[in-house]
């Protein structure tokens, strides 16, 4: 699989895959260069393996996205992930969302990650 983007986009209902723990997110924020009007940006990787292919290895997802770095926040993920101690069950998919920015209608496809709980160890 080359194009995680693209095999997101043929799952609509998600992509099971399997966190190890709290580690498994790292996040951080890439500031704009000093005196520039650049805002800051997001940073959010995770590391995962396909739930019902973990014997593929090790995927990265990567993203920049504001909407995914509050929702982290937010629904508790990290912590989430801490309390269950050990490899979590979760579904990573892209979800469409449309709004007005400039005036202007716009629709982006942005990710999603939902943790269901905990895995079997093997």
């Amino acid at each position: 699989m080359s194009d995680l983007h693209a095999l997101l986009a043929e799952v609509p209902d998600g992509l099971a895959i399997l966190l190890d723990g709290p580690e498994a997110i790292r996040q951080s924020m890439i500031l704009g260069r000093k005196g520039s009007a650049e805002p800051p940006q997001p940073q959010i990787e995770f590391t995962f393996r396909l739930a019902d292919r973990p014997e593929e290895g090790v995927y990265t997802f990567r993203s920049s996205s504001w909407s995914l770095a509050f929702d982290l926040l937010a629904d508790g993920t990290v912590e989430r992930l801490a309390e269950i101690d050990g490899p979590a069950r979760a579904v990573l998919r892209l979800e469409e969302a449309s709004g007005k920015r400039n005036g202007q209608s716009v629709t982006v496809v942005k990710p999603v990650l939902s943790v269901s709980g905990a895995a079997e160890r093997s």
